[in-house]
């Protein structure tokens, strides 16, 4: 069976090695969204000692609070792939081999010519690729939940910018859930490399347990036949994360 590993993004504030000796009762992967405390500076130390020890292993969400690889604007394109970068160096230094990085956004003025921010962002991830590539980490592009503001929010999208760009898909099913396109989003299931799952109500990003909104994890599960890379289960709670790994296992084995 895939690993099953946690994320929890709202531990992102507390400090990084008490929300560590929490998950590692429970979990022995843990994607970490790396930003505020848990930023590469702070965190990388502390990630490296729990991958010798041989407890813990880690993949990395890239951070994405205001930084936009798709905007249209040269410089602050620039500035966003520059940051992105060198938080992945940190990343592969510490010994993580996995990130998830994002599309980037459309912004209120690339609105009004969105295929500029979706050829933009492209452009940027084949420099964030580019730039990596001899890193030693892997990097995959996350699905986005509908929204004007989102890039690869349908399985149509998802598939030009990972052809064009050769990054595997980080698919997220909540996300392919708010914005109606499960099935779709099942069809590329070859260009799977990471596995995000939380439930919502179709009503906003509400990172739910498993079951307790309408993503459709049956056929999840029967989508992931032949996947061999990891499942992460973004949650608000160790609790609600506990109880969809174990929801997930049962969906697995029955």
């Amino acid at each position: 069976m895939n690993e099953i590993g946690i994320s929890l993004p709202e531990t992102s504030f507390d400090p990084f090695p008490g929300v560590l000796r929490i998950i590692e009762r429970h979990f022995s992967l843990w994607e970490f969204v790396g930003e505020q405390e848990h930023r590469m500076a702070k965190s990388g130390r502390h990630v490296e000692r729990a991958i010798e020890s041989g407890r813990m292993r880690f993949q990395m969400h890239a951070p994405f609070s205001d930084l936009n690889p798709a905007s249209i604007e040269p410089r602050l394109q620039r500035n966003s792939i520059r940051y992105l970068c060198r938080e992945l160096k940190l990343a592969s230094d510490a010994g993580i081999g996995l990130a998830t990085i994002h599309p980037g956004t459309v912004s209120p003025m690339s609105s009004y010519h969105r295929e500029k921010a979706v050829a933009a962002s492209i452009k940027g991830l084949k420099a964030i690729s580019r730039i990596t590539s001899d890193y030693g980490i892997t990097l995959t592009v996350e699905n986005m939940p509908r929204g004007s503001w989102a890039i690869m929010h349908t399985a149509e999208e998802a598939r030009r910018v990972c052809g064009e760009t050769g990054l595997g898909l980080c698919f997220d099913i909540g996300h392919a859930h708010l914005s109606g396109q499960t099935q779709e989003f099942f069809g590329l299931s070859d260009l799977f490399i990471n596995v995000h799952v939380h439930d919502n109500d179709r009503s906003r990003d509400q990172h739910l347990t498993v079951g307790d909104g309408g993503a459709d994890f049956k056929g999840l599960v029967r989508a992931l036949k032949g996947y061999r890379g990891n499942i992460i289960i973004e949650a608000r709670s160790i609790e609600s994360a506990i109880e969809s790994r174990d929801g997930l296992r049962k969906m697995v084995f029955s």
